[in-house]
């Protein structure tokens, strides 16, 4: 059994030491409401202007001169927007006893007031401290009415010390709330991964977890279950501050975080130490997603602890998480959208990681030299986000990990490496220059500035693997830029991009294109070009890319002016260094120069497929086609399911011979008969 820490107030809780994460704001300020009726409070927030307190601020009476008064005295702080007070109090002593006395001290977050116990401090040189929090983007009312003895007497207000506080600014965490959850990666064996429950406040709209005792400031993470049902997660201190930590598992209605969600289990002591461990084994989750809930015993601590997910994985594909899945570059590129997590496998550890602590969220990068220099880089990181952090590490390998994964599994310590925390800000700047030689490697020493040496002789041939390594799941987009003489090969890069689908359609007199993207890998922009005969082509128009991409991302652009009768289209890919490649063609016809369900075939003659395009309103009914020769003889048949209306049918010929064919165009028990030349 725990000791459960006597607390002032159920709303009271005792102060913690704030962890350094970006969290706390200690710029800006809180906005003042203040109403004053026949007294007044000396020297609150010295320093801050009228109107307004500094985040940071002191929150105090000064020398405790009141004015006393029957009239009670009310002064309101509010929040920013997304954003919450925490005041931590470290004395509150106002005169209290004795006849008649009315001396009263409260607070109100909105439903209804809370008397603050005087003497807190019990008069000695060790005050005790309590916090007082608001919702995010809430306010706190603070009230104080006096006695009215006049300041005469051992029981005035203006004889005692007052209250003494400091006020504070914080962001909650991104995974403050279920829909904020973190994806947590699931490996065959335990891989740790740090979490934090630091500026979280209470979730709510969702029953508290029934095991030990929940007191808030609980963090959300997500996991999907394997295909078996079995998913263990195993809770420790590791490096963190955390020694007492609670976790809850749910399940949703709709199986996403708006649905209604359902305990699963929840646990607080079996794990080592005072953290809990939880396994579940329920085939009816497989593939499902669950929701984990972690929270400091009473929640009375914030701080760090590390959790690891593990079960039968399977088969894994390697992503740009990891090592074998590393992405090739060869000029400077903007990185977006990279998937969060370690990837299939642990490609790190105690023996490999320089100054790195393991893995968190991942980004490998392969290089490969082309002629030999000294060789470097800049990135410039988006962390406008509180509590982002980017680290990262440089190993020299003995060839590609694309083609031979096995150099992934013999990674040894890096030749580069920066561990420099650099959060409060909204972007930071790291790599490898010339002006940090002959310094190879940093950790987070408050004279970090996460940048060490570049190389000075990078010889051709040699390749280098750059894993960057984001301390959070939260965060945004990234540069590199790549500095000094070598360059780099650019024949080892992958596609620029894979493309799913290009399509059109006709809407009114216009032309709409669509076309959607797996992935792009230093992708500058697209361009639309069109043509009417298949010779020569026009650009439409042009669509910016989005850099480097692991995601499924969609693409359109309107084509206002298309041609009157068929509007050959194609899409021409560009990348940050000027190369470009083209995708197949496809045509939308403008005008429909039948009666019926079917426009005439085009183009007519043709030295290649041929096209049709159905105007009627039932896509659902297969379309059957019916081939015959100049003596009648039927010689294919072809039978379409898919197709959209005004969307381009096209037929293969490369199995007809020149000359001339009926083709026999049926819906049902419609048909109509269109002629086609073949002519090459």
């Amino acid at each position: 059994m725990k000791n459960i820490p006597l607390k002032f107030n159920a709303f009271f809780i005792l102060l913690i030491l704030l962890v350094t994460s970006g969290s706390v704001i200690g710029q800006g300020t809180v906005t003042l409401n203040a109403a004053s009726s026949g007294s007044t409070l000396n020297s609150v927030a010295s320093g801050a202007g009228a109107g307004q307190f500094n985040c940071g601020a002191a929150f105090t009476d000064g020398a405790g001169n009141y004015l006393n008064s029957a009239s009670p005295y009310t002064i309101t702080l509010c929040a920013a927007p997304g954003q919450y007070l925490s005041i931590v109090f470290s004395s509150v002593d106002i005169a209290r006893g004795g006849t008649g006395n009315t001396d009263v001290f409260r607070y109100n977050l909105g439903f209804g007031n809370i008397n603050i116990p005087d003497n807190i401090g019990g008069g000695g040189s060790n005050p005790a401290t309590f916090t007082i929090e608001s919702a995010v983007g809430g306010c706190i009312t603070f009230t104080l009415s006096t006695n009215n003895d006049g300041g005469i007497g051992p029981n005035a207000l203006s004889d005692n010390p007052g209250f003494a506080g400091t006020i504070s600014c914080i962001a909650p965490p991104a995974n403050d709330n279920p829909c904020g959850a973190l994806p947590m990666s699931i490996f065959s064996a335990c891989n740790s991964t740090t979490v934090s429950n630091i500026g979280a406040q209470n979730t709510s709209g969702i029953p508290a977890p029934t095991c030990g005792i929940y007191g808030g400031s609980d963090v959300w993470y997500s996991a999907t279950v394997p295909s078996d049902g079995n998913l263990v997660l195993s809770f420790s201190q590791g490096t963190g501050t955390m020694t007492d930590a609670q976790a809850a598992v749910y399940s949703s209605s709709n199986g996403t975080c708006s649905g209604a969600f359902t305990q699963l289990a929840c646990d607080d002591d079996s794990g080592p130490g005072l953290m809990p461990a939880i396994t579940i084994s329920n085939i009816s989750l497989a593939g499902q997603t669950i929701w984990i809930r972690l929270w400091d015993f009473n929640g009375d601590f914030e701080g760090t602890f590390d959790v690891c997910a593990t079960g039968n994985i399977g088969t894994c594909t390697p992503t740009t998480n990891d090592c074998a899945g590393t992405m090739p570059l060869c000029s400077d590129a903007p990185v977006s959208n990279l998937a969060s997590g370690q990837g299939c496998v642990a490609d790190l550890n105690a023996s490999n990681d320089g100054c790195l602590a393991g893995e968190h969220n991942t980004s490998w990068f392969l290089v490969q030299i082309s002629s030999g220099g000294t060789w470097g880089w800049n990135g410039v990181f988006d962390v406008s986000s509180n509590g982002i952090e980017y680290d990262w590490a440089l190993w020299q390998v003995s060839g590609n990990p694309l083609s031979n994964p096995g150099i992934c599994s013999s990674l040894s310590t890096p030749i580069r490496c920066s561990y420099a925390s650099q959060t409060g800000k909204s972007e930071v700047a790291m790599g490898m220059n010339a002006a940090e030689l002959p310094e190879t490697s940093e950790n987070a020493s408050p004279s970090g500035n996460g940048y060490v040496g570049w190389l000075t002789n990078a010889l051709p041939g040699e390749y280098y693997l750059l894993m960057i390594d984001r301390w959070s799941t939260i965060g945004g987009s990234f540069t590199i830029d790549f500095t000094g003489s070598a360059s780099m090969n650019c024949a080892i890069t992958a596609l620029p991009i894979e493309l799913l689908s290009f399509k059109g359609e006709k809407q009114g007199i216009e032309n709409i294109l669509y076309w959607s993207t797996a992935s792009e890998i230093n992708n500058d922009f697209f361009t639309i070009e069109r043509s009417n005969n298949m010779q020569e082509w026009e650009v439409v128009g042009t669509v910016d890319g989005s850099g480097t991409s692991q995601e499924k991302l969609d693409y359109s652009l309107v084509d206002r002016k298309p041609f009157s009768d068929v509007t050959y289209y194609r899409l021409r890919q560009t990348d940050f260094d000027g190369k470009n490649k083209l995708s197949y063609t496809i045509s939308i016809v403008n005008t429909i120069e039948s009666d019926g369900l079917f426009t005439d075939l085009f183009p007519n003659p043709t030295n290649g497929n041929f096209y049709f395009n159905y105007s009627g309103i039932n896509s659902t009914i297969p379309i059957e086609l019916e081939i015959y020769n100049n003596l009648g003889k039927l010689i294919n048949t072809l039978t379409i399911e898919e197709y959209s209306k005004y969307q381009s049918i096209s037929i293969n010929t490369e199995n007809l011979a020149n000359g001339v064919y009926q083709i026999l165009l049926k819906q049902g028990s419609y048909t109509e008969l269109r002629r086609i030349a073949i002519i090459r």
